[in-house]
């Protein structure tokens, strides 16, 4: 029952253009007239909707499946700090927003998979990957991918072929996908060129959410945080967490200073993570994702960082395309031909009026 949901979260404190009174039925019809819904009634619709896009969810005790394990904590890695000081003069924004604008999978394959197998993690980078691109080419269809994609990959990279799975952890995955890559529903391999590691804090979520447009993320979830709990409050806060459920792997994407919640994509929901949860629940790291089908939009310095970094920290060989110097192409070579010349004679002195040339 959506109106009752939508109750539960906005008793009497709304405007009354989408709840009226909590005691009175649902009125959607009020939210069409000439009135705009204040921004909490405007919030609540718009995660509602979600919760209606999935028709798996509203089974009785669905949970999804928990699968990210604990991080290897593998000593070569790369630094997210040496990549996002590579801005010059930024100036991190208050508030950032690239998940309202995703385009996300829906019906049937919303989940990804993981309401069957222990794939989060797969889903973290793929949903990573689609804010990626919404973000730097907005113009471009995104790729699509479904829950057999995601599934597939998860099996090849644990070698374990029954539901739901072992799980796996972050960065082993990330190494897979830098050195395989991921099929979309068409068959097109999206290869990840490198990664980076950073602190599990709230300025470097915010800072990965700016320049890279999505931060994958990983937390110890407990029972107040699991999907049966969330659907009604969208909220993941450290108060009465119950008991613990396991490792959960999600992607960061937006942050509201007002609200002081960092937003994540999980579970088909955007869910809002507050800063005790942050500092309480996240695992390790955060990590940012740089793909190839993207390179041209990371920036200069970016780029020859990333390329940098990773021939120095693992030694291998970049791989992956050349830095994209912004510097102008030179002008092509050309001849030049003198076609006229006019000239004046004034008491006696000859003068140059103009010359006409022409550049082939």
């Amino acid at each position: 029952d959506i109106g009752h949901m939508a109750r539960q979260q906005s008793p009497t404190t709304v405007c009354g253009l989408a709840v009226a009174n909590p005691d009175e039925e649902w009125r959607w019809a009020d939210t069409l007239g000439n009135r705009r819904p204040c921004d909490n009634c405007t919030a609540i619709i718009a995660r509602l909707a979600d919760v209606a896009a999935v028709e798996m969810m509203q089974a009785e005790g669905f949970e999804p499946q928990m699968g990210c394990l604990p991080d290897t904590g593998a000593p070569r890695i790369l630094l997210a700090a040496r990549a996002i000081t590579a801005a010059v003069n930024k100036v991190i924004p208050t508030s950032s927003d690239h998940m309202s604008m995703v385009p996300w999978p829906t019906g049937a394959n919303a989940m990804l998979g993981n309401a069957t197998d222990g794939n989060c993690v797969i889903v973290a980078i793929v949903n990573a990957f689609l804010a990626q691109w919404r973000l730097f080419r907005p113009n471009d269809p995104a790729p699509v991918f479904t829950n057999k994609t995601c599934i597939d990959a998860y099996q090849a990279i644990s070698g374990v072929y029954t539901s739901p799975g072992p799980g796996l952890d972050i960065q082993t995955a990330l190494n897979w996908f830098r050195k395989n890559g991921i099929k979309d529903a068409t068959g097109v391999v999206h290869r990840l060129l490198c990664f980076m590691a950073g602190p599990p804090d709230l300025n470097s979520i915010r800072e990965g959410i700016w320049e890279f447009g999505a931060v994958v993320c990983a937390a110890n979830m407990y029972a107040g945080q699991m999907y049966s709990a969330v659907v009604h409050t969208l909220v993941w806060d450290p108060l009465n967490q119950g008991a613990a459920q396991g490792g959960h792997a999600f992607l960061a994407g937006a942050y509201v200073e007002q609200v002081d919640y960092v937003r994540v994509r999980t579970w088909a929901l955007t869910v809002g993570a507050t800063d005790a949860f942050i500092t309480r629940n996240f695992q390790r790291a955060v990590w940012y994702t740089v793909f190839e089908d993207l390179w041209p939009h990371y920036g200069y310095d970016r780029q020859v960082q990333c390329v940098t970094d990773l021939q120095a920290i693992t030694g291998e060989t970049w791989s992956g395309p050349a830095p994209v110097d912004p510097s102008p192409a030179p002008l092509p070579e050309a001849t030049v031909q003198l076609l006229t010349k006019q000239f004046r004679i004034f008491d006696g002195t000859v003068q140059l009026l103009t010359k006409q040339f022409r550049i082939f």
